[in-house]
Formats: C-alpha cells, sequence, structure tokens
C-alpha cells in the first residue's frame, strides 16, 4: 500500500492489471511525464503579459517587465497547461493584479493533482512488472514473497523503469522466492539506499517510515 501527501492521508494500493492494460502504461505514463515539463520561459512571461491587460495600473513597461521576469522566475516549475488553467481561474474571479503566492494557490492542486496521477500509474506498472517477475519465479513452501519490507522496495525499484534498477528487484523477489532471507535483506538494505539517495519526486518520508517499520 502506498502512502504520500498527494494522497492526503489516505491510503491506495495498486490493484492488478491485465497484460493488455498493462502494455498501454508505459506510453500513457511517458506522456504525464512529458504533460509535467516546466513551461518555457518566454511562455510565462507572455501568458502573464496578457493577464496583466486585464489589471492595468500606472506601472511603467519597464516596471512591469522586471515584475514579469520576477515572476516567470518563481513560476519556473510549472507546467504549460497548468500555468495557462491556474492565471485563467485567477482572472475569472481575482480583483486586483495577484500576488505571485495567489497564482500558486490556484495552480499547486492541479499540479499535486496531475502529480498523484502520474505516481498511481507508476505504481500499478510497477505491481503489473512485480506479479510477472513472481509468476516466472520458482516457488518454495514457506517462502514470504509477500514480505511488506521487500515488497515496497521492490515495487519502487521497478517503478523508476530503469534496466539496472529492475534488475535488483527482480533479484530481491527471486531471493524471497527461494526462501534466502540473507540476500534478500542484503538487497533490500542495497535498495534503499539507492531510493533514497535519488532525487525522485514519489519517494517521501511517510513511505521511507513505512518500509522502515
Amino acid at each position: 500500500m502506498i502512502r504520500g501527501p498527494f494522497l492526503k492521508g489516505a491510503v491506495w494500493e495498486p490493484r492488478a492489471v491485465s497484460d493488455e492494460q498493462a502494455a498501454l502504461l508505459p506510453e500513457l505514463i511517458d506522456s504525464f511525464e512529458a504533460a509535467l515539463q516546466p513551461a518555457p520561459r518566454e511562455a510565462i512571461v507572455t501568458f502573464l503579459a496578457r493577464l496583466a491587460t486585464h489589471f492595468w495600473n500606472e506601472k511603467t513597461q519597464t516596471e512591469w517587465q522586471i515584475l514579469f521576469e520576477d515572476y516567470a522566475t518563481d513560476l519556473a516549475e510549472m507546467p504549460l497547461d497548468i500555468l495557462v488553467e491556474g492565471i485563467g481561474r485567477y482572472r475569472c474571479k481575482g480583483k486586483w493584479w495577484p500576488k505571485v503566492a495567489e497564482l500558486f494557490a490556484e495552480m499547486e492542486p492541479l499540479l499535486r493533482d496531475k502529480r498523484q496521477k502520474l505516481e498511481r500509474l507508476q505504481m500499478l506498472l510497477a505491481k503489473a512488472e512485480r506479479d510477472a517477475i513472481v509468476r516466472a519465479l520458482p516457488r518454495r513452501n514457506g517462502s514470504d514473497i509477500r514480505s511488506r519490507n521487500a515488497e515496497y522496495w521492490g515495487m519502487r525499484l521497478l517503478s523508476f523503469r530503469r534496466p539496472e534498477l529492475t534488475d535488483l528487484a527482480r533479484r530481491i523477489y527471486k531471493a524471497l522466492a527461494v526462501g534466502d532471507t540473507a540476500t534478500c535483506d542484503k538487497l533490500v538494505h542495497q535498495a534503499s539506499h539507492i531510493i533514497i539517495s535519488m532525487r525522485e519526486p514519489t519517494v517521501y518520508p511517510q513511505h521511507r517510515a513505512v518500509a522502515e517499520e
């Protein structure tokens, strides 16, 4: 089960998907990742300038340009569609030229929602890959293939979709399947250090706390 701030305290468990559904997930994930890329700086300035025409005041052209540049820096990580929708939402209800915090208030819920969807797609794919790996492994009576700690770190490795990390996940599940707990523990320890050291947005302190219990 996956916990994280985007879930606002809720618990969400990725369900099993069919092979046909799993085959569609990589392309869908790629499209979400592309949509989350930051907007070009020129586009940010352009849409801020359009917004300014609705709230014009006595600023000089130079002052507006400085303002746009500062706002563009503050909003540099916003994807284009979220930027446009957030500005549009403020335009429909704002009475004055917004502080950048007011624009963030419109955009951040949209960004959280899109990131949550991406995270869930990644975890669906990771579960599908994990299930496929486990089905192909030799099983041994008494082996704890659903060990909570190994299950968590194995799926986190798979969610990166990187060959070397997928291979490490396979080795974790194989060690579980044959009952080699010493090797499994060693590999899980290695996996946790790799993931915690990486700058990956869906690995949160809450996740680590659950995994390390």
